[in-house]
Protein backbone atom coordinates (compact mmCIF):
# COMPACT_ATOMS: atom_id res chain seq x y z
CA UNK A 1 0.00 0.00 0.00
CA UNK A 2 1.11 3.59 -0.56
CA UNK A 3 1.37 6.25 2.14
CA UNK A 4 -1.71 7.91 0.70
CA UNK A 5 -3.73 4.68 0.95
CA UNK A 6 -2.61 3.82 4.48
CA UNK A 7 -3.10 7.36 5.78
CA UNK A 8 -6.58 7.57 4.23
CA UNK A 9 -7.58 4.21 5.74
CA UNK A 10 -6.43 5.42 9.17
CA UNK A 11 -8.39 8.67 8.87
CA UNK A 12 -5.62 11.30 8.65
CA UNK A 13 -6.54 14.69 7.17
CA UNK A 14 -3.20 14.83 5.32
CA UNK A 15 -2.56 11.09 4.69
CA UNK A 16 0.77 11.23 2.87
CA UNK A 17 2.41 13.69 5.26
CA UNK A 18 1.17 11.84 8.36
CA UNK A 19 2.64 8.48 7.24
CA UNK A 20 5.85 10.20 6.14
CA UNK A 21 6.24 11.66 9.67
CA UNK A 22 5.71 8.21 11.24
CA UNK A 23 8.29 6.73 8.89
CA UNK A 24 10.81 9.44 9.76
CA UNK A 25 10.41 8.77 13.50
CA UNK A 26 10.74 4.98 13.08
CA UNK A 27 12.85 4.61 9.95
CA UNK A 28 15.05 1.93 11.56
CA UNK A 29 12.01 -0.39 11.50
CA UNK A 30 10.16 0.87 8.47
CA UNK A 31 13.03 1.12 5.98
CA UNK A 32 13.23 -2.68 5.77
CA UNK A 33 9.47 -3.02 5.11
CA UNK A 34 9.16 -0.38 2.40
CA UNK A 35 10.45 0.37 -1.08
CA UNK A 36 10.49 3.34 -3.45
CA UNK A 37 8.82 3.27 -6.85
CA UNK A 38 9.14 5.88 -9.62
CA UNK A 39 5.80 6.73 -11.25
CA UNK A 40 5.25 8.91 -14.31
CA UNK A 41 2.54 11.55 -13.90
CA UNK A 42 0.11 13.04 -16.43
CA UNK A 43 2.39 16.04 -17.05
CA UNK A 44 5.21 13.66 -18.11
CA UNK A 45 7.23 14.08 -14.92
CA UNK A 46 8.23 11.37 -12.46
CA UNK A 47 7.24 11.14 -8.80
CA UNK A 48 8.61 8.82 -6.11
CA UNK A 49 6.03 6.72 -4.28
CA UNK A 50 6.80 4.74 -1.15
CA UNK A 51 5.16 1.31 -0.91
CA UNK A 52 4.82 -0.79 2.28
CA UNK A 53 4.43 -4.52 2.58
CA UNK A 54 2.17 -6.17 5.19
CA UNK A 55 4.70 -5.90 7.99
CA UNK A 56 5.29 -2.25 7.17
CA UNK A 57 1.55 -1.55 7.33
CA UNK A 58 1.35 -3.26 10.74
CA UNK A 59 4.32 -1.26 12.00
CA UNK A 60 2.70 2.01 10.94
CA UNK A 61 -0.52 1.02 12.72
CA UNK A 62 1.51 0.19 15.82
CA UNK A 63 3.02 3.68 15.94
CA UNK A 64 -0.12 5.51 14.86
CA UNK A 65 -2.32 7.08 17.55
CA UNK A 66 -5.44 6.95 15.37
CA UNK A 67 -8.51 5.10 16.69
CA UNK A 68 -8.78 3.13 13.45
CA UNK A 69 -5.25 1.82 13.95
CA UNK A 70 -6.28 0.24 17.25
CA UNK A 71 -9.33 -1.35 15.61
CA UNK A 72 -7.19 -2.78 12.84
CA UNK A 73 -4.66 -4.29 15.25
CA UNK A 74 -7.51 -5.69 17.40
CA UNK A 75 -8.95 -7.38 14.31
CA UNK A 76 -5.56 -8.95 13.47
CA UNK A 77 -5.27 -10.33 17.02
CA UNK A 78 -8.80 -11.75 16.79
CA UNK A 79 -7.78 -13.62 13.64
CA UNK A 80 -4.65 -14.94 15.31
CA UNK A 81 -6.64 -16.07 18.38
CA UNK A 82 -9.11 -17.91 16.15
CA UNK A 83 -6.23 -19.63 14.36
CA UNK A 84 -4.79 -20.81 17.69
CA UNK A 85 -8.17 -22.08 18.90
CA UNK A 86 -8.97 -23.89 15.64
CA UNK A 87 -12.04 -21.79 14.80
CA UNK A 88 -10.41 -20.47 11.66
CA UNK A 89 -9.77 -23.99 10.41
CA UNK A 90 -13.50 -24.72 10.78
CA UNK A 91 -14.29 -21.55 8.83
CA UNK A 92 -11.92 -22.60 6.04
CA UNK A 93 -13.51 -26.06 5.88
CA UNK A 94 -16.97 -24.52 5.68
CA UNK A 95 -15.73 -22.30 2.87
CA UNK A 96 -14.31 -25.32 1.03
CA UNK A 97 -17.64 -27.16 1.38
CA UNK A 98 -19.48 -24.15 -0.05
CA UNK A 99 -17.01 -24.00 -2.94
CA UNK A 100 -17.62 -27.69 -3.65
CA UNK A 101 -21.37 -27.06 -3.68
CA UNK A 102 -20.90 -24.19 -6.13
CA UNK A 103 -18.73 -26.33 -8.40
CA UNK A 104 -21.29 -29.15 -8.23
CA UNK A 105 -24.10 -26.78 -9.25
CA UNK A 106 -21.98 -25.43 -12.11
CA UNK A 107 -21.24 -28.97 -13.33
CA UNK A 108 -24.94 -29.87 -13.23
CA UNK A 109 -25.68 -26.73 -15.24
CA UNK A 110 -23.02 -27.67 -17.82
CA UNK A 111 -24.41 -31.20 -18.15
CA UNK A 112 -27.92 -29.82 -18.62
CA UNK A 113 -26.71 -27.40 -21.29
CA UNK A 114 -24.83 -30.18 -23.09
CA UNK A 115 -27.94 -32.40 -23.08
CA UNK A 116 -30.06 -29.61 -24.54
CA UNK A 117 -27.51 -29.05 -27.31
CA UNK A 118 -27.36 -32.78 -27.99
CA UNK A 119 -31.16 -32.94 -28.26
CA UNK A 120 -31.06 -30.16 -30.84
CA UNK A 121 -28.23 -31.90 -32.69
CA UNK A 122 -30.30 -35.10 -32.96
CA UNK A 123 -33.18 -33.07 -34.38
CA UNK A 124 -30.97 -31.89 -37.26
CA UNK A 125 -29.07 -35.17 -37.67
CA UNK A 126 -26.70 -35.43 -40.62
CA UNK A 127 -26.42 -31.68 -41.20
CA UNK A 128 -23.52 -29.29 -40.51
CA UNK A 129 -25.76 -27.62 -37.93
CA UNK A 130 -25.90 -30.93 -36.05
CA UNK A 131 -22.08 -31.15 -36.08
CA UNK A 132 -21.79 -27.58 -34.76
CA UNK A 133 -24.21 -28.35 -31.91
CA UNK A 134 -22.28 -31.55 -31.03
CA UNK A 135 -19.07 -29.54 -30.86
CA UNK A 136 -20.57 -26.93 -28.54
CA UNK A 137 -22.06 -29.69 -26.37
CA UNK A 138 -18.53 -31.05 -25.83
CA UNK A 139 -17.29 -27.55 -24.99
CA UNK A 140 -20.10 -27.10 -22.42
CA UNK A 141 -18.88 -30.24 -20.63
CA UNK A 142 -15.08 -29.90 -20.70
CA UNK A 143 -14.47 -26.27 -21.69
CA UNK A 144 -13.05 -26.93 -25.16
CA UNK A 145 -14.16 -28.26 -28.54
CA UNK A 146 -12.97 -31.88 -28.16
CA UNK A 147 -15.43 -32.61 -30.98
CA UNK A 148 -14.02 -30.22 -33.60
CA UNK A 149 -16.21 -27.69 -35.35
CA UNK A 150 -16.89 -28.52 -38.99
CA UNK A 151 -15.27 -26.35 -41.61
CA UNK A 152 -17.56 -23.43 -42.26
CA UNK A 153 -18.95 -23.33 -45.80
CA UNK A 154 -18.58 -20.34 -48.05
CA UNK A 155 -21.36 -17.79 -48.01
CA UNK A 156 -24.70 -19.04 -49.33
CA UNK A 157 -27.57 -17.19 -51.02
CA UNK A 158 -31.30 -17.78 -51.21
CA UNK A 159 -33.06 -18.27 -54.55
CA UNK A 160 -34.44 -14.73 -54.18
CA UNK A 161 -30.94 -13.26 -53.70
CA UNK A 162 -29.59 -15.18 -56.69
CA UNK A 163 -32.58 -14.08 -58.76
CA UNK A 164 -32.00 -10.43 -57.84
CA UNK A 165 -28.41 -10.69 -59.06
CA UNK A 166 -29.56 -12.15 -62.38
CA UNK A 167 -32.73 -10.16 -62.89
CA UNK A 168 -35.00 -13.20 -62.71
CA UNK A 169 -37.50 -14.50 -60.17
CA UNK A 170 -36.76 -16.95 -57.36
CA UNK A 171 -39.19 -19.33 -59.04
CA UNK A 172 -37.14 -19.18 -62.26
CA UNK A 173 -33.98 -19.96 -60.26
CA UNK A 174 -35.68 -23.00 -58.77
CA UNK A 175 -36.97 -24.18 -62.13
CA UNK A 176 -33.54 -23.92 -63.80
CA UNK A 177 -31.63 -25.61 -60.98
CA UNK A 178 -34.21 -28.41 -60.73
CA UNK A 179 -34.31 -28.90 -64.50
CA UNK A 180 -30.53 -29.28 -64.76
CA UNK A 181 -29.92 -31.07 -61.42
CA UNK A 182 -27.84 -28.21 -60.00
CA UNK A 183 -28.87 -28.57 -56.36
CA UNK A 184 -25.67 -30.40 -55.49
CA UNK A 185 -22.78 -29.93 -53.05
CA UNK A 186 -20.87 -28.16 -55.81
CA UNK A 187 -23.40 -25.34 -56.02
CA UNK A 188 -24.87 -25.10 -52.53
CA UNK A 189 -26.21 -26.77 -49.39
CA UNK A 190 -29.50 -27.97 -47.97
CA UNK A 191 -30.81 -26.24 -44.82
CA UNK A 192 -33.97 -26.37 -42.77
CA UNK A 193 -35.93 -23.13 -42.87
CA UNK A 194 -39.27 -21.79 -41.59
CA UNK A 195 -42.11 -22.34 -44.07
CA UNK A 196 -43.22 -19.17 -45.85
CA UNK A 197 -46.86 -19.32 -44.73
CA UNK A 198 -46.44 -21.58 -41.66
CA UNK A 199 -44.18 -20.14 -38.96
CA UNK A 200 -44.65 -23.29 -36.86
CA UNK A 201 -43.31 -25.61 -39.56
CA UNK A 202 -39.82 -26.16 -40.97
CA UNK A 203 -39.12 -27.19 -44.57
CA UNK A 204 -35.93 -28.14 -46.45
CA UNK A 205 -34.47 -25.22 -48.38
CA UNK A 206 -31.51 -25.14 -50.77
CA UNK A 207 -29.12 -22.21 -50.51
CA UNK A 208 -26.68 -21.50 -53.34
CA UNK A 209 -22.98 -20.77 -53.55
CA UNK A 210 -21.87 -17.82 -55.66
CA UNK A 211 -20.49 -20.14 -58.35
CA UNK A 212 -24.07 -20.88 -59.48
CA UNK A 213 -24.42 -17.37 -60.90
CA UNK A 214 -22.37 -17.77 -64.13
CA UNK A 215 -24.15 -21.08 -64.78
CA UNK A 216 -27.62 -19.60 -64.43
CA UNK A 217 -26.61 -16.46 -66.32
CA UNK A 218 -26.21 -18.59 -69.44
CA UNK A 219 -29.06 -21.03 -68.74
CA UNK A 220 -31.70 -18.33 -68.37
CA UNK A 221 -31.52 -17.75 -72.14
CA UNK A 222 -31.37 -21.46 -72.93
CA UNK A 223 -34.39 -23.78 -72.73
CA UNK A 224 -33.44 -27.35 -73.76
CA UNK A 225 -36.02 -30.10 -73.81
CA UNK A 226 -33.70 -32.34 -71.80
CA UNK A 227 -31.38 -31.39 -68.93
CA UNK A 228 -27.74 -30.94 -69.86
CA UNK A 229 -25.23 -33.56 -68.77
CA UNK A 230 -22.37 -32.48 -66.51
CA UNK A 231 -19.93 -32.35 -69.43
CA UNK A 232 -22.41 -30.46 -71.60
CA UNK A 233 -23.04 -28.04 -68.77
CA UNK A 234 -19.32 -27.37 -68.23
CA UNK A 235 -18.81 -26.75 -71.95
CA UNK A 236 -21.92 -24.59 -72.10
CA UNK A 237 -20.70 -22.34 -69.26
CA UNK A 238 -17.27 -21.99 -70.91
CA UNK A 239 -18.95 -20.76 -74.08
Amino acid sequence: MTREQIGTALGYSDPRKAISNIHTRHKDRLNQYSSALKLRTDDDTSREVILYNRKGIMEICRWSEQLKADKFIDWVWDVMDSLISGQYAQTIQASKNEQMNIESRMLNSQVKQARELETLANKYGGTDYSKILDSYASKALVGEHIIPLPELPERTYTATEIGNKLGITAKKVGMLTNEHNLKTKEYGMWFRDVALHRQDMEVPAFRYFENIIPVLKKLRYYSPHLPLTKKQLEKFVEI
